[in-house]
C-alpha cells in the first residue's frame, strides 16, 4: 500500500514521451516495489540505469576517426576506452585488411583495464592475419594505466610511439635502411 500511495500518478502522463527505456525503469521499479518491496525495486533500479548508461556510453562515448597517412591506417579515438566500448572498437579495427594500422589515444580520456587489454588482443589477433598494429600517444594524462598494466611495454619499442610523426619517421629510416641493404 505505501509503494502505490508514494508513486507519483501524473509521471504515467509524460510516460509515453520518455525513452522506452527510461519508461521501463520506472514501470519495473514500481512494481517491484508493490509486489516486491522498496529496497529490492531500488536496487533493481539502480542497476538497469547503470546498464542502460553503459549501453548509451558505447553507442555515444567514443569516436573512431580513421585516415591514411602514407600506407598507414590510422584510427584515432576520440572519448573513452572501457569495457563498454571494447566490443565496437574490436569490430571496426579487426574488419579492417590494411596492412599497417595504428591506434592513436592521444583524445582518449579514459582507460580501464577491458580497454587496455583490448589493445593486446587486437595486436595477437592481427599478428596472426599478417597484420601490424602500432599505437601512438602517451596515457600520462590518463594517470599511466597502459604504463602500469605494461601494455606499452608488450608493444614494444616498435610497437608504441608518443606521436604520429614518431611513427613515420621511424618507418622512413626504416625504409631507407632496407635500400641501403639491397645495394
Amino acid at each position: 500500500m505505501t509503494g502505490i500511495t508514494m508513486f507519483d500518478y501524473n509521471s504515467l502522463k509524460i510516460l509515453k514521451d520518455e525513452p522506452r527505456t527510461d519508461a521501463a525503469v520506472m514501470l519495473v521499479t514500481m512494481v517491484l516495489t508493490v509486489a516486491i518491496d522498496l529496497m529490492v525495486a531500488v536496487g533493481v533500479g539502480i542497476v538497469m540505469s547503470a546498464l542502460i548508461f553503459m549501453k548509451r556510453m558505447s553507442e555515444e562515448g567514443v569516436k573512431i576517426y580513421y585516415k591514411m597517412e602514407h600506407d598507414l591506417k590510422v584510427y584515432t579515438l576520440e572519448g573513452p576506452l572501457y569495457f563498454g566500448v571494447t566490443e565496437l572498437i574490436a569490430k571496426t579495427i579487426i574488419s579492417d585488411g590494411s596492412p599497417e594500422i595504428v591506434i592513436d589515444l592521444e583524445k582518449v580520456t579514459v582507460v580501464d583495464a577491458s580497454g587496455a587489454l583490448l589493445l593486446l588482443q587486437l595486436r595477437d589477433q592481427l599478428d596472426e592475419r599478417g597484420q601490424k598494429l602500432y599505437l601512438v600517444g602517451n596515457d600520462l594524462d590518463l594517470g599511466g594505466i597502459l604504463r602500469k598494466m605494461n601494455i606499452f611495454q608488450k608493444f614494444g619499442p616498435a610497437g608504441h610511439y608518443e606521436t604520429l610523426e614518431d611513427i613515420l619517421e621511424y618507418k622512413s629510416n626504416k625504409e631507407i635502411n632496407a635500400k641501403l641493404l639491397a645495394t
